[in-house]
């Protein structure tokens, strides 16, 4: 595949702080209790590390409670409002990519909520391209959300330290899965917004944090995609090729516990960080197909 880089997008990981990066919030909302600032690894403990560079980008709805003003509309279609809505965005022209883009990120989610799976606390993770929906997560040990989940270890807590925030750090569960590379294709020339969405769900007590690093975008070009996806196992990371447009993956563990789940709206790629070495199954299930493959995580 060759691929163009293109230079519209602006401090893609995050090296020179907020440049080119905007935060917001609901119309009416107070945005001091949304929150993104670069950080380092000296920041968080246990130590996350950045996957380029010395920063990556730390975006939280803050552990505030704001008496529901700023409760929304239902977002992922199930019966609770959403909470503080803290979204980063950038706006940037990319004319010469006359076949749309591929956008790629690194992602790390972080959250923490109550252990009941069956409450509100289902909070929300989005990448939306111009007002359309490209990839969606939603908490990871709570399933009231029809959004897909990623699932974490109880009881295990990161603690994100920031220097321009209200306390001092922020709490959040353990990921068993780290870093993801998501690479989705966006097939539409043009100017684009990008924009990494983040909520609380259900309360308006309890942060939701997500890391972000590494944004590159290139130009698309068109490739040849083979009949099924391609899915490696290596060390330290599962590789899932060739992701069908509005198709999910979910990665279990042999005695059929599923410890990922992820949508893509669109065509795509995704590299998984896997902490613990052993066998994992994936499935790749789209609107009339179901993939499954099998392999040893090293």
């Amino acid at each position: 595949m060759l691929l163009f880089i293109i230079s519209q997008l602006v401090n893609g990981s995050f090296e020179n702080g907020m440049t080119g990066w905007s935060l917001s919030t609901y119309s009416g909302c107070p945005i001091y209790y949304t929150f993104a600032e670069p950080r380092q690894a000296s920041d968080v403990s246990p130590s996350i590390f950045p996957t380029h560079g010395n920063y990556f980008l730390h975006i939280s709805t803050l552990g505030e409670d704001i008496d529901g003003y700023c409760s929304t509309s239902n977002v992922d279609g199930n019966s609770c409002l959403e909470y503080d809505y803290a979204v980063v965005s950038q706006v940037f022209s990319a004319a010469q990519c006359n076949q749309g883009i591929v956008i790629s990120f690194d992602f790390h989610y972080l959250t923490a909520e109550w252990s009941d799976p069956y409450t509100c606390y289902d909070d929300l993770f989005r990448l939306k391209v111009n007002n359309n929906d490209l990839v969606k997560y939603s908490n990871p040990r709570v399933y009231t959300s029809p959004w897909l989940d990623y699932h974490q270890v109880d009881g295990v807590g990161t603690y994100v330290y920031g220097s321009s925030v209200p306390t001092q750090y922020y709490t959040y569960g353990k990921a068993v899965i780290g870093w993801n590379t998501i690479t989705v294709n966006y097939p539409t020339p043009g100017t684009y917004t990008i924009m990494f969405e983040n909520w609380d769900h259900g309360d308006e007590i309890v942060e939701n944090g997500v890391l972000i690093d590494r944004v590159q975008v290139n130009c698309l070009t068109p490739v040849s995609v083979p009949e099924k996806p391609i899915v490696n196992f290596s060390k330290g990371y599962i590789y899932v090729n060739y992701i069908p447009e509005n198709s999910s993956v979910e990665i279990y563990l042999p005695n059929g516990q599923l410890i990922h789940k992820l949508h893509y709206n669109a065509q795509g790629n995704l590299k998984v960080q896997i902490y613990k070495s052993g066998t994992y199954i994936v499935k790749v299930k789209s609107e009339n197909k179901e993939w499954t493959y099998k392999g040893v995580v090293r």
